[in-house]
């Protein structure tokens, strides 16, 4: 009986690996999404919304170094992974090289933010908090999600992962008492990771009978060489997305900060599931590309519209439940927690849009387009998230964020039209007048 399940259409499907990918990406970011709604009630209430606004600017200066540790690799390393699952030497230099690199590069960023703190005393009202959360630059370097994703074997990493959120959310409930405890929140939260993701390194190794291959340096330089331009999109992306809350941090008070920060927490969680479709489908549509272009238009179109609809559904629930999501997040009442949450719950709808444009630019490999649609998001951001705060106040970071988004869209389409005519006309087209959306 149970053999007669496994050859049903619906078990059949789910074997699919990009599917797998997707999955355990989505459990991934659904467990960080479930310990975001249980922890942020619980320091809110234990160390206040002008702490727990310095946490989270704490945390936008490291996720920020965290692109510098990542230099790209995330982007284009799954798609060479994905080439390469079964010429073993190539993976061991590929998985050494990647992994010694992203910590020497978090040393290297760990040492210039302590320089900028104690020399240049940058981030003053918060420099202790930051000092903790340096860890999570380590726990970034050995993040090895890029290596499994390649392979399609996500599922020991989305249980590390858990695993890792559930010793974060225990320690903080039995030991983050009082205020003057805000600097161990991220530290606990890189340690825990970071314990983890050597467990994961280890398995990786024995499982795939990987072997050590120190690099020389001259083969690290070349690395970052040919991946400057996806560190500086990567930069730039990141100021598009979350620089909002730095660029408000010189406009208001750490109560409204804290407010802003209680509403785009949870919608830039949410926003993640574009992104999470992207790396799913990222490796298959590489290979797709370069050997079964007809089998890669109809694969990437058919995961496009379910992305739109889906998110869709997400950004209307987020703006229907706001007002409890904000007590649930808060347990209080918060008027402007909920008029922010309410501006930005369309952002992952408006990201979602912007899928299409990604993979085509990725499959590719046109890291010099990424760059300069990156730059020109960037800049955009920055201007028009500025004027709007000037003009509006605190509501214009949610303007900002929102124009952003639309503005990415219409961009990467115009640029697509202009270079990738050919495979991006197939794409688009044919994903809404197919019987996809029917």
């Amino acid at each position: 009986m149970i053999e007669r399940f496994g050859h049903l259409p619906f078990f059949h499907f789910l074997k699919n690996p990009a599917l797998q990918n997707f999955i355990f990406l989505l459990v991934i970011q659904s467990s960080n999404i479930l310990i975001t709604l249980i922890s942020m009630p619980i320091l809110i209430q234990v160390l206040g919304v002008d702490q727990f606004g310095l946490i989270s600017l704490a945390l936008s200066v490291v996720f920020l170094a965290n692109y510098f540790v990542d230099f790209g690799f995330s982007i284009n390393s799954p798609r060479e992974v994905a080439l390469l699952q079964d010429q073993k030497p190539e993976l061991s230099r590929i998985f050494s090289t990647l992994l010694i690199g992203k910590v020497l590069l978090a040393g290297c960023a760990s040492g210039l933010i302590i320089l900028l703190i104690f020399l240049f005393g940058f981030f003053e009202e918060y420099q202790t908090i930051l000092v903790f959360s340096l860890i999570l630059l380590f726990s970034e370097a050995t993040n090895m999600a890029w290596f499994f994703q390649g392979m399609e074997k996500l599922k020991l990493v989305s249980l590390a992962n858990i695993v890792a959120r559930a010793m974060f959310l225990l320690a903080i409930i039995l030991y983050i008492q009082h205020p003057d405890q805000a600097k161990w929140v991220n530290f606990t939260m890189g340690s825990a990771t970071f314990v983890m993701n050597l467990a994961v390194i280890l398995y990786a190794v024995r499982s795939f009978d990987l072997t050590w291959i120190i690099p020389k340096a001259r083969a690290l330089f070349d690395l970052m060489k040919g991946n400057l331009s996806l560190l500086l999109s990567n930069l730039a992306i990141f100021v598009s997305t979350k620089g909002s809350i730095i660029i408000l941090s010189f406009f208001s008070t750490a109560e409204m900060l804290g407010m802003f920060s209680l509403a785009e927490r949870p919608v830039m969680v949410i926003r993640l599931i574009p992104s999470l479709v992207i790396q799913a489908i990222f490796p298959r549509a590489s290979r797709l590309y370069l050997h079964e272009p007809d089998k890669f238009t109809s694969y990437v179109k058919k995961s496009y519209v379910y992305c739109i609809v889906f998110g869709l559904i997400i950004s209307l629930l987020t703006f229907l439940l706001a007002p409890y999501i904000v007590f649930l997040l808060s347990k209080r009442n918060l008027p402007e927690a909920v008029f922010f949450l309410k501006l930005m719950a369309f952002v992952p709808f408006l990201a979602s849009l912007n899928v299409v444009n990604m993979v085509v630019f990725l499959v590719k490999n046109q890291k010099s387009i990424l760059m300069n649609v990156s730059f020109a998001l960037c800049v955009f951001m920055i201007s028009v998230t500025a004027i709007s705060i000037h003009l509006v106040g605190p509501m214009g970071a949610a303007i900002g964020i929102l124009a952003t988004e639309a503005f990415v869209f219409v961009l990467g389409i115009y640029i697509n039209y202009k270079k990738n005519k050919p495979v991006f006309d197939g794409l688009l087209r044919g994903a809404f007048r197919s019987g996809y959306l029917g």
